[in-house]
């Protein structure tokens, strides 16, 4: 490695955030139209031969309508049929998926259901008991991933603010 090139090294050492890294490796995923319970036509591919990287902190998948963006992030996230998946790997930190990280994990989805008459504090605690095994994690600790998350989010402020869409006066909204 060139002398300028080991120090852009260093320095993205430097700003890189703490975190897990995912990695998704030749992802190839199908589905089956079906009729009443019965295959027709052929296996449509969502994915072909999709691969990348996500790092800790901010990252953004792109592309227009229709593209696989919502069913990419299924796929990493073990929200698709597995029968599905054709080939690929997923990966955390260079180790395979395993259902204890998917159960502790997850990612907002464009028409996620939260109770509109629930603050983000409670929504968020409400998540975290239906996903985090009482053997597990306390009450206290699931109160502490909730703080932590609101604070990763910037939503400290407004985390006691009902998420409800609307109210007489308008909109409610949160200044992120």
């Amino acid at each position: 490695m060139a002398k300028d090139e080991q120090a852009v090294s260093d320095i993205e050492d430097c700003f890189q955030e703490p975190g897990p890294t995912v990695t998704f490796t030749r992802l190839h995923y199908c589905i089956q139209e079906k009729k009443f319970c019965r295959k027709i036509g052929p296996e449509k591919h969502i994915l072909r031969d999709v691969s990348g990287i996500m790092r800790p902190g901010m990252n953004a998948i792109m592309g227009a309508t229709g593209s696989g963006k919502t069913s990419l992030l299924d796929v990493i996230a073990g929200r698709k049929d597995p029968a599905g998946l054709r080939q690929g790997t997923v990966q955390v930190n260079g180790k395979p998926v395993t259902s204890e990280l998917r159960l502790s994990s997850a990612y907002v989805v464009q028409d996620d259901i939260v109770m509109g008459t629930l603050s983000v504090r409670e929504n968020l605690l409400f998540s975290a008991n239906l996903r985090l095994n009482p053997k597990h994690y306390s009450s206290a600790d699931k109160q502490k991933r909730v703080n932590s998350i609101l604070q990763d989010l910037g939503l400290v402020d407004c985390a006691n603010t009902k998420v409800s869409k609307s109210s007489p006066r308008g909109p409610v909204t949160c200044n992120v």
